[in-house]
Formats: C-alpha cells, structure tokens, sequence
C-alpha cells in the first residue's frame, strides 16, 4: 500500500504543479507578456523538467532500480494523459503525441535513475 502512495503523491505533485505553471502561463499570454509560440516552448519544456523533478522523487524513494521506478511512472502518467486527451478531448492519434509520450517516458525514466543515485544511505 506505501508504493501506491508514492505513486499517487508524486502523480499528484506532478499534476497540480503541471496545472499551476499552465495557469500562469496563460495569464502572461492573456497580458500580452509573453507571445503563443513562446507560451508553447516553456509549457512543453516546464512539463519535461516538471516530469524529471517527478522522476528523482520516485527514484529517491525507490530501494532498487530506479529506472524501473521512472518508467512505471512515466508509463502511468502517459496512459493518464492519454486517457483525457482521447477519450475526453477526442483529439485524434498523431506522430507528434507518439513522441511527446516517448519524451515524457524517457525522462520520467531518467529521474529515476539520477534520484536513485542521489539517494542518502
């Protein structure tokens, strides 16, 4: 039961964070502070460090193999977005998302890695 909270605690952690920066993202878009295609570029970016950060937390709490820690997550966090984008925006399937999926599983994969090897004791 504790690794499904920690599976829950990081997800949560890294959704509300996911959801606080696109809030204020938008609100510099809004104001004419930043412009769309720079909007775009930092949301992608914030979500893969967003992502990352996710990644070492889980690989930190992991006793082996953090990179199978990452990857579960990132698999999770993948079928998660899938299932809102599809079945509740109804966006059809494209390269494009392919690949952002990849990146999101590859970094989740890689915090773990990099958390494990940090880990104290």
């Amino acid at each position: 039961m504790t690794r499904l909270y920690q599976y829950l605690k990081t997800i949560s952690y890294i959704i509300v964070t996911v959801l606080i920066t696109t809030f204020l993202l938008t609100l510099f878009n809004y104001y004419d502070i930043l412009t769309n295609n720079i909007v775009s570029y930092l949301k992608f970016l914030l979500v893969i460090i967003i992502v990352f950060i996710g990644g070492i937390k889980i690989g930190k709490k992991a006793q082996k193999k953090g990179w199978l820690e990452g990857l579960k997550l990132g698999l999770i966090l993948t079928f998660l977005i899938f299932l809102f984008s599809y079945l509740g925006l109804k966006t059809n399937i494209n390269l494009k998302s392919f690949i952002y999926y990849l990146i999101i599983i590859s970094t989740t994969t890689l915090g773990g890695m990099f958390g494990i090897s940090k880990k104290e004791g």
